[in-house]
């Protein structure tokens, strides 16, 4: 099962995701920002921090992408895992486009060239290869996922969705790719200062329906309720390797 939670910062998501990985089996959480690092350490989970500094301290994109990758590669081949939280999938396109840039400016520093800071937004060549090194990137453990019939979630923050110009709301700060491929997704908020909600978005055609979309979910153990209920948690019949995804 791919689950997608996605929310600004403080609705809960890394708390309760979290708390998925201390009561699920063979569960890691893999963490894309170092912020959390405090938290993991004492949640008694088993976890790994993906994101890599150099000796400033400032994140490195291409050792983190190229850990990341590893890191997947591992799980898949060691296939010792049933749960997998991959926390901060957002950030992997940002990691992406300052790997591309930094391997662009490597490039244009043999040629004699002024280092480019950015990429501009019609420079689509570059975009198609940022994107497409993302989905090299979670593409394998997508369809490690869907044949092994393992539990990965991923967790995304939200960007400002603009029109004309004009900011307009908020969006997933993920690719469309990645919300297809998925067979979940949940928005979380924060109303209140002793609440949470889960709206959930999307449910597979298999997924116990109880009718129910929005829920409060003061505690931690809301989202593994609400996972629960809809029997999103249960054994499932594993089909070939040879299968087609």
């Amino acid at each position: 099962m791919l689950s997608l939670g996605s929310g600004a910062p403080g609705c809960g998501k890394s708390s309760q995701h979290v708390y998925l990985c201390k009561v699920l089996p063979n569960a890691l959480y893999l963490c894309m920002e170092s912020k959390d690092i405090e938290t993991l350490e004492g949640s008694g989970v088993e976890y790994k921090i993906i994101t890599k500094l150099n000796d400033d301290y400032l994140e490195d994109p291409v050792l983190t992408l190229s850990d990341l990758k590893m890191t997947i590669h591992d799980i898949i081949k060691s296939n010792k895992y049933r749960n997998i939280v991959l926390d901060g999938v957002s950030d992997i396109r940002k990691y992406a486009a300052a790997e591309w840039i930094y391997k662009d400016n490597q490039d244009r520093l043999r040629k004699q060239m002024r280092p480019r800071e950015t990429i501009s937004g019609e420079n689509k060549s570059a975009w198609h290869e940022i994107n497409e090194r993302v989905k090299g990137i979670l593409r394998p453990v997508i369809n490690w996922a869907n044949i092994t019939r393992n539990n990965v979630f991923f967790t995304a923050q939200l960007k400002d969705e603009y029109l004309n110009d004009k900011k307009v709301g908020k969006v997933i700060n993920v690719g469309e790719w990645c919300e297809y491929d998925v067979d979940c997704k949940f928005e979380f908020t924060h109303p209140t200062l002793d609440s949470y909600k889960i709206k959930i978005t999307k449910l597979p055609r298999w997924a116990n329906d109880t009718g129910v979309y929005e829920v409060d979910s003061i505690l931690d153990v809301g989202f593994l309720s609400v996972l629960s209920e809809r029997g999103l948690l249960k054994e499932r019949k594993v089909v070939s390797n040879e299968t087609k995804v």
